[in-house]
């Protein structure tokens, strides 16, 4: 049997072959159908001889290496390990737990607690929050507690109780702004 070499991929792959039939001896093997009519199963006959394809001559040769080329390459993993010689510096992830609790590194999970707050002279705090109404007409509690390092529940008891009005609904909802009698801002220069 002879292939045209046109059609061939590769000029080592062999144009000629042998056929050899070999007698089945220790095997039956049927061969099996399908009618047309109903599709049923319909034994055909039986295989008596098996028909190899080798490659002729000299070319046999050529293709087993081709083949046992194709194999020893189909084996080999697609990634390989490669030793480093030189370390790569490469930050490993910190997660946010690990930052929160500190450079101790203390299993509590708690946020670290915040600096306490003492209470100032009523006066001065007084002239103060004043002094930050004159800057801006609105503030919320969070802001002037920062502003004033005051504690908020001094501010918001003995001081924005007495002097301030709280804006629950509005544009400004969750704000303080100065009651009427309090309001004489000073013009910027």
């Amino acid at each position: 049997m002879k292939v045209k070499r046109s059609i061939l991929p590769d000029e080592t792959i062999p144009t000629s072959y042998d056929v050899p039939l070999t007698i089945f001896a220790s095997q039956k093997m049927a061969v099996m159908a399908k009618t047309g009519d109903s599709g049923a199963l319909v034994m055909d006959g039986f295989v008596n001889r098996r028909a190899d394809i080798r490659p002729a001559g000299a070319g046999g040769t050529e293709y087993m290496k081709m083949k046992q080329a194709q194999i020893k390459k189909a084996g080999e993993p697609v990634r390989t390990v490669i030793q480093l010689v030189d370390r790569v510096n490469n930050y490993k992830p910190i997660d946010n737990a690990s930052l929160k609790r500190g450079p101790s590194g203390s299993g509590s999970s708690a946020p670290p607690k915040p600096e306490k707050r003492l209470r100032g002279d009523k006066e001065r705090v007084t002239e103060a929050v004043f002094a930050a109404f004159e800057k801006h007409q609105y503030y919320t509690l969070h802001d002037l507690v920062e502003q004033l390092n005051q504690p908020a529940s001094f501010l918001k008891q003995d001081i924005l109780k007495e002097f301030c009005d709280y804006n629950s609904k509005g544009p400004h909802k969750n704000t303080y702004e100065l009651k009427p009698e309090y309001r004489h801002y000073t013009k910027a220069t």
